[in-house]
């Protein structure tokens, strides 16, 4: 597998996040196909998809905060002292560093929260 697929200065499209631009399209486009068949609320979950992707992107983040610490910490620290903010940023919000089991839970959890809030079944979305 290629890591950069295309390059056009200092924009980089990389083969993980085309793939994962790809995945993403094809789960709405899955959902605005099968969502009728199952006589399940569209627009339950078109009010909440992106607080569901926000939410999970970062819950995945933090649980490669919390094991990754020991590596990331050094890093961290250097690059404060050395002023180089960018640097901190790119290192706290790398795309490619996280943990899928964090985004897992946290989208489980949120969803489980909002569709006891709308009275919707959880199993039905799920399934």
């Amino acid at each position: 597998m290629y890591p950069i697929l295309f390059r056009y200065g200092d924009l980089i499209i990389t083969s993980f996040g085309a793939l994962l631009t790809l995945a993403f399209l094809s789960f709405i486009i899955g959902l605005i196909r099968f969502t009728p068949r199952r006589e399940l609320s569209m627009s339950f979950f078109a009010e909440h998809i992106l607080s569901l992707c926000l939410g999970s992107f970062l819950g995945a983040k933090v649980l490669y905060w919390i094991f990754d610490y020991e590596s990331l910490i050094p890093l961290l620290v250097d690059n404060v002292k050395a002023g180089r903010f960018p640097s901190v940023f790119k290192l706290l919000f790398n795309i490619e560093q996280f943990y899928v089991v964090g985004a897992i839970i946290v989208f489980l959890t949120l969803l489980y929260f909002y569709t006891k809030k709308h009275k919707q079944s959880m199993l039905s979305w799920v399934d």
